[in-house]
């Protein structure tokens, strides 16, 4: 798998560090834009890759029930 970024090497400066590049992150990022703000996001691993149980049920409704079925 390829990084989204490459690795952090050193400091950087920012206004809002946030520690996640999950969904919960991402949506925090893009919440933040429109302050003006530098933001950063840091994960150790590549953007959207891990996935929790909280996560998981933010993206998926019933895990027994096909996603075209919840379509309204």
């Amino acid at each position: 798998m390829g990084d989204a970024r490459p690795a952090l090497e050193g400091s950087i400066e920012c206004d809002i560090a946030i520690v996640g590049a999950g969904i919960t992150g991402v949506l925090v990022a893009d919440a933040l834009v429109a302050t003006g703000k530098r933001i950063v996001i840091l994960d150790s691993r590549d953007v959207a890759l891990g996935s929790t149980a909280a996560t998981t049920a933010l993206l998926q409704y019933e895990i027994d029930t096909p996603l075209t079925e919840l379509v309204t």
